[in-house]
């Protein structure tokens, strides 16, 4: 997740992160204080489910760093880069699952900072509101 949040990082617009991860009881003790602290936040917003989509904008110094920590081990995160309502990068069950709406350049450069075992797939049947140029993609763990 690391890596996509560092292609993309300058284009995104806002960040949702549901503070919520299948690893709770072994979580890395910063993993876990960011879970809290994210879980904290989503109660100031006053809905009945504090640790889901937790919104963080880039210019929110503590909340980007937060999502940094916590967003692999999330179930859920979504990066909306182009343009408002529609998610172009999400990350679903820890990490397992990734989805981006890429240009070429941004791929090739994800795809040389993945660690080892993991993977770049070009999906074959991109949604229709992808723009021209744009490269739609999964990454894996090292599963083909």
């Amino acid at each position: 997740m690391g890596a996509l949040i560092d292609v993309v990082e300058a284009a995104v617009k806002v960040a949702w992160v549901d503070a919520y991860s299948d690893y709770r009881r072994s979580l890395p003790q910063q993993v876990a204080g960011a879970e809290e602290l994210l879980r904290t936040r989503g109660a100031m917003r006053r809905r009945s489910d504090p640790g889901m989509a937790i919104e963080i904008k880039p210019g929110d110094g503590e909340g980007w760093h937060l999502l940094r920590t916590y967003g692999a081990w999330s179930i859920h995160m979504e990066l909306e880069l182009n343009g408002p309502g529609r998610p172009t990068a999400t990350c679903h069950d820890c990490g397992l699952s990734i989805t981006a709406d890429l240009t070429e350049a941004e791929a090739a450069c994800l795809a040389a900072k993945l660690p080892a075992g993991a993977t770049l797939h070009r999906l074959a049947a991109p949604p229709p509101h992808r723009q021209g140029g744009h490269w739609l993609g999964r990454v894996s763990g090292g599963e083909d």
